[in-house]
């Protein structure tokens, strides 16, 4: 099963996955679920990825150095790297502003995050602008739009 995580604001490091009964996606804190639907739910956005710094080219380079024997080169090891780094995908960082006012930026793995878009379609908003961010946790009202 796929599980992903609160890395920022209310609810830091708290597991998210789906629920064992009803497929809903949840929020595990302790003994609680928080779920991440329409009556939690005020909006959620997309963070834009930060620039590629070259950890995934990274990673598929090192397999392909284990996987390739040395005679076939650095070309072959590059290509096989790329090759690999075409087929992992890149974990997405979505903003969730609660309705109560607070904010949790969670780390979803493809699969989940497809089922948490699907669940969610009418309250996602266009990706935030690179100023604004930073998850405080709070109750920053101003920066947080209605739904559209």
């Amino acid at each position: 099963m796929a599980t992903g995580r609160v890395i920022g604001g209310h609810y830091l490091n708290a597991p998210v996955s789906t629920a064992p009964i009803g497929g809903a996606l949840v929020i595990q804190t302790g003994l609680r679920w928080r779920k991440l639907n329409e009556e939690q739910v005020l909006s959620w956005s997309v963070e834009s990825p930060e620039q590629k710094s070259g950890t995934l080219s990274a990673v598929g380079q090192a397999v392909a150095g284990a996987v390739a024997p040395r005679f076939l080169g650095k070309a072959a090891s590059a290509a096989v790297g790329a090759a690999l780094d075409a087929k992992i995908k890149p974990p997405r960082l979505v903003r969730v502003r609660w309705n109560d006012g607070k904010q949790s930026l969670i780390k979803f793995p493809e699969s989940l995050y497809q089922h948490f878009a699907m669940m969610l379609p009418q309250r996602a908003t266009p990706a935030s602008s690179p100023d604004t961010t930073a998850v405080d946790g709070g109750s920053d009202q101003s920066s947080m739009g209605q739904p559209g």
